[in-house]
């Protein structure tokens, strides 16, 4: 690293063009779908599960996004008829969001956007430099949420 560089500036060129690189792809291959939505629909696949729904607090935490931004995309989600919520029968502040069958449909697109971006990150490395590239960062974002932890910070 040259002085004056710092990390963050990597990780966040990295992120961008990531980002840009799936929404691209996702694009490519005709969906309508911004990359926040196409996260979002895949977080909503992989994690509803048998019970076939996550909170909405479980999406504002999992991209640790304010609860604001994540309505906002939700919203629009539901307009384009990809979700639905639904209040929580137990406790009505909590919203349930759901995965409709055109939102199942439209996640195999994104699947394949994101599958296909992350080869062309990992070309040209071999098994271990994956598995050691995923242990750094996974390391790197568990020291960075362990210290805002400790912070008393309104981000």
């Amino acid at each position: 690293m040259k002085p004056n560089e710092f990390l963050g500036a990597y990780v966040h060129r990295l992120s961008r063009a990531l980002r840009n690189a799936v929404g691209c792809e996702v694009q490519k291959r005709g969906s309508p779908l911004s990359d926040e939505q196409s996260r979002l629909l895949g977080f909503l696949t992989g994690c509803s599960g048998e019970k076939g729904f996550v909170y909405q607090k479980d999406i504002e935490t999992h991209f640790g996004v304010r609860r604001s931004s994540v309505a906002s995309i939700l919203a629009n989600l539901e307009r384009g008829g990809y979700i639905t919520r639904q209040s929580d029968k137990e406790d009505s502040r909590k919203k349930r969001v759901y995965l409709t069958d055109m939102g199942r449909a439209e996640i195999a697109t994104v699947h394949s956007a994101i599958l296909d971006t992350e080869n062309e990150l990992i070309r040209g490395m071999t098994d271990e430099e994956q598995k050691l590239f995923t242990d750094l960062l996974t390391r790197a974002i568990a020291n960075i949420e362990m210290t805002n932890d400790k912070k008393e910070c309104d981000g």
